[in-house]
C-alpha cells in the first residue's frame, strides 16, 4: 500500500523487474513466474530496501503495537524467498496474528502476480499449507476475496473523487481490475493505454438485491447437498459435516462468526464446541448458555424451538448479561437444534456491525434447512 500510494512509479518498475529476479531488466517474457522472493529483492534494486523492512519500519515508528509488527516478518522461506512447508497449528494470539498476516501476503500473491491457468492452483497451495494453522476452506478464502476486493474498490472510488486521485494510474486499481493495466515497454515506462478504463468487475455480496440473494442461495443449496451425500456413507464423519455445514453458512451469509452449541450430557448447560470464520475472539468456549436461567433470552429461544434473526442488536432483540459481556454484536442470528423434542443445542452466528447481514425470507428458509440437515447428522451418527 505504501508504495502503490507513496511510489507510485517506483512501484511499476518492482512489477517489471521482479520476474528477472530484481535485476535490471534485459526483456520482460509473459511465461516468466513472479516468485514472491523476486519481489522482495526487486523492491530492494529500485527503493535501496525491502518491502518487510519498509512496511515493519513504518509500523514502528506510527507506534502501532508490537503484535501488529511481529505479525509483519514472514514465516518460513526457501533460499528464494519462496513460502516452504505447513504452518504449525498456532497456540498463541502473536502466532495467529502472524500466520494470518502471512496467509494474507501469500495469497495476495497468489491472486495477483501469477497467471491464469495458475492461479487456481497456486492458491490452493497456499489454503493447504495454512490450513491447521488458521482453520481455513476454500469457499471461506474465495468469499473473503470477493468481499475485499468489493470493499477495495468502493475505498479507490471514493479517494479518487474526494482526493482527486488518478484512478487510471493506480496500480491498485489496475490489479484488481477496476481499470485496464497499463502495457510497459522494455524499459518499464507506462504506455498509452494507461488512461483506458475496463468496466468495474463486483462480485454479489450475499443478501444485498437479486444477484446476492441469489448468490447465498446457491452456496447454501451446494452445501446441503454436500452434506446430504456425506450422510450416505454409514462412516460418515460428524465433526467433518458439522464444520462443513457451518462454513456453508458462514460463506453464504457473511456472518462473522457461526458457532455450534452443544447440550453437555445429562445437563442444562450449553458451550459453544465449534466455531468459523474471521471473528477468532472470543473463542467458542465463551459461549455459556444455561436452560435453567428462566431470566436468560436465549434459554427461552431454544425451549421454544423459536428461528431468532435480529439485524440490529443496539434497538431490537434481548441479550443475556453473560453475552454482553463477552461478545461484541451487531446482528445475530439463532437456530435451536432439536431431537425427540429434546434441546440439543444450536447454531449461533453474528457480526459486529449493525446490518452488518441482510438475510431475506429465502434464505432464512433455507438456513432453517441446513439447520435440520445439521439435527439429521447427529440422528444418523447416534444410531
Amino acid at each position: 500500500m505504501l508504495i502503490t500510494h507513496c511510489f507510485a512509479r517506483e512501484g511499476q518498475l518492482i512489477d517489471h523487474y521482479a520476474p528477472l529476479g530484481g535485476q535490471a531488466p534485459l526483456g520482460l517474457s509473459e511465461q516468466l513466474p513472479v516468485l514472491s522472493g523476486h519481489r522482495e529483492r526487486a523492491a530492494r534494486h529500485v527503493l535501496g530496501i525491502g518491502m518487510e523492512r519498509l512496511a515493519t519500519g513504518a509500523a514502528r515508528q506510527w507506534g502501532l503495537p508490537d503484535i501488529l509488527v511481529q505479525s509483519m516478518y514472514a514465516l518460513g522461506q526457501s533460499d528464494e524467498g519462496e513460502p516452504t512447508g505447513t504452518v504449525a497449528i498456532t497456540r498463541t494470539r502473536a502466532e495467529y496474528l502472524r500466520a494470518l498476516g502471512n496467509f494474507a501476503r501469500e495469497l495476495v500473491h497468489a491472486w495477483l502476480q501469477t497467471h491464469p491457468p495458475r492461479e487456481a492452483a497456486g492458491t490452493q497451495q497456499v489454503i493447504q499449507r495454512y490450513t491447521a494453522a488458521l482453520g481455513l476452506s476454500a469457499g471461506g478464502v474465495q468469499h473473503a476475496v470477493h468481499v475485499a476486493t468489493m470493499k477495495v474498490k468502493h475505498l479507490l472510488q471514493a479517494q479518487s473523487q474526494v482526493m482527486r486521485q488518478d484512478l487510471p494510474r493506480s496500480l491498485l486499481a489496475q490489479r484488481i481490475g477496476m481499470v485496464a493495466k497499463p502495457k510497459l515497454d522494455r524499459l518499464g515506462h507506462p504506455s498509452q493505454a494507461a488512461d483506458t478504463q475496463a468496466s468495474p468487475v463486483v462480485p454479489p455480496v450475499p443478501g444485498h438485491g437479486a444477484a446476492g440473494v441469489q448468490h447465498s442461495m446457491t452456496l447454501l443449496n451446494q452445501g446441503i447437498e454436500r452434506a446430504a451425500s456425506k450422510l450416505g456413507d454409514s462412516k460418515f464423519d460428524l465433526n467433518g459435516v458439522l464444520r462443513q455445514l457451518l462454513q456453508t453458512l458462514q460463506e453464504a451469509t457473511g456472518f462473522e462468526r457461526v458457532m455450534l452449541v452443544l447440550r453437555q450430557t445429562k445437563s442444562a448447560q450449553m458451550t459453544g464446541r465449534m466455531a468459523v470464520g474471521p471473528m477468532i475472539q472470543p473463542d467458542a468456549s465463551a459461549f455459556q448458555l444455561s436452560l435453567e436461567d428462566a431470566n436468560d433470552p436465549f434459554a427461552a429461544i431454544v425451549f421454544n424451538q423459536q428461528d431468532t434473526w435480529i439485524a440490529d442488536s443496539t434497538r431490537d432483540g434481548k441479550r443475556p448479561e453473560w453475552h454482553r459481556q463477552s461478545f461484541q454484536t451487531g446482528c445475530y442470528l439463532l437456530l435451536p437444534l432439536f431431537q425427540k423434542n429434546q434441546a440439543m443445542g444450536l447454531i449461533y452466528a453474528d457480526h459486529t456491525r449493525p446490518g452488518g447481514v441482510v438475510l431475506t425470507d429465502r434464505v432464512l428458509k433455507q438456513l432453517g434447512a441446513l439447520r435440520d440437515q445439521a439435527v439429521l447428522a447427529f440422528k444418523k451418527h447416534t444410531v
